[in-house]
């Protein structure tokens, strides 16, 4: 993680990393339409938001502390969350 930060909606986020999707060997977005692979894909209706296509990308170098992240695209916020620590039972 670098030490880059940035106001959001008047917070301060630290830039964490950023997000690249898995591409073709020419260099294409690789997109993936699962929708077939639903269990019962012909009986229901997908979500609204569920009709692809998708990409598929990988975040690494975060830290592993719950907290609140923001998605930007060129500069603007597309995207607002939380992250939960998970706690494994035992």
């Amino acid at each position: 993680m670098n030490n880059e930060t940035r106001i959001l909606c008047g917070y301060r986020f630290s830039i964490g990393t950023r997000i690249e999707p898995d591409r073709e060997a020419d260099g294409r977005v690789r997109e993936c339409m699962p929708q077939s692979c639903y269990a019962k894909a012909g009986e229901k209706r997908l979500n609204g938001h569920g009709r692809g296509p998708f990409c598929r990308f990988s975040v690494t170098g975060l830290p592993s502390t719950p907290g609140v992240y923001a998605l930007t695209v060129g500069g603007d916020v597309v995207y607002i969350g939380k992250a939960w620590l998970k706690v494994e039972a035992g």
